[in-house]
């Protein structure tokens, strides 16, 4: 019987130090904070402080949105979206350009990427201040080289055709009895390029023109080529650099030097000037040009330099 009683209370001393080490409650819940063990009360061992646990940190103020001012500065500044990154597809675009004393459509139907890899029909009505004209004819671009030929007829709404001469100065618009209005076709072929060249691009264009139209013994002023012409034959050549005045996006400035040359006249003409552009958004810049003639054998004032731009440029293309 001892012995029986020895085990027994063996086996409840187990029991007892098992419940303790599972938490103090059946099934190993664990005791209430602050109750001792039965085991710690039978030792005489004070029952432990418990420890309040950390606060957990909840969710902090929400970062305002950006307002729509900041979404479009940013756009503007440094966005990296180009015309380049699009899809090849068919596709129609038009660039729209108005501004003082101008107003400029070009119109395309095409295929390839808008404004980067694309050929394509242009039609451009163009209006400047006098005179009404546009072109039509091909055109296209492989990245930084485009091509178009066609052809520029105009209609002078101020001058006339004058009698040839060796110069020729602004009052002879003025004075002449000529054979009314100027009205010519010119059959043009122009190749430009816009090469990467360290912080910025250089620029480059030539274009020969043939001028149809104009009577014999007459000489014209060209509107959209900006010189007096004898025909048949005019050539142009331009070369610029553009500075990028922030980096990833295409904001720049430079300097551009542009000479004119009408081979039956023995004309030089030469135009030295700045030209700018400020990204607005994707589709809108603003522009700004100043190029007036240096040299010329003519004294025509303003009307022999290239026409002053200050405007905007307004790009769109379907699929965008």
């Amino acid at each position: 019987m001892r012995r029986a009683l020895l085990v027994l209370v063996c086996l409840l001393s187990a029991a007892a130090l098992a419940q303790a080490a599972d938490g103090g409650q059946p099934g190993g819940a664990p005791e209430a904070a602050g109750d001792p063990a039965p085991a710690q009360v039978a030792a005489g061992i004070p029952p432990a402080v418990a420890t309040p646990a950390a606060p957990v940190a909840g969710p902090g103020p929400e970062e305002p949105a950006p307002s729509g001012f900041s979404l479009w500065l940013g756009e503007t500044l440094f966005s990296t979206r180009r015309w380049e990154d699009g899809r090849t597809r068919w596709f129609f675009a038009e660039q729209l350009d108005a501004g003082y004393v101008y107003v400029r459509a070009r119109s395309v139907v095409g295929y390839g990427r808008p404004y980067d890899r694309w050929v394509g029909l242009e039609v451009s009505p163009q209006f400047w201040m006098g005179a009404v004209g546009g072109f039509v004819g091909l055109s296209g671009a492989w990245r930084f080289v485009s091509l178009r030929a066609g052809a520029l007829p105009f209609l002078s709404l101020e001058r006339g055709f004058l009698p040839a001469a060796e110069s020729h100065q602004k009052v002879d618009f003025e004075t002449a009895h000529g054979e009314g209005k100027a009205k010519v076709v010119t059959l043009q072929a122009e190749l430009s390029a816009r090469l990467p060249l360290g912080p910025g691009e250089l620029q480059v264009l030539g274009s020969l023109s043939h001028v149809l139209g104009v009577p014999e013994g007459m000489h014209v002023f060209e509107e959209s080529l900006r010189v007096m012409v004898a025909p048949p034959w005019v050539w142009r050549a331009r070369g610029g650099f553009a500075l990028h005045v922030v980096r990833g996006r295409q904001h720049r400035v430079g300097v551009v030097v542009d000479v004119t040359g009408v081979p039956a006249r023995e004309l030089v003409q030469v135009r030295v000037g700045v030209e700018g552009v400020v990204k607005l958004s994707t589709h809108l810049e603003a522009r700004l040009s100043v190029i007036p003639a240096v040299y010329s054998k003519d004294r025509l004032g303003f009307l022999t330099g290239e026409v002053p731009e200050l405007g905007i440029r307004y790009t769109f293309a379907t699929g965008d």
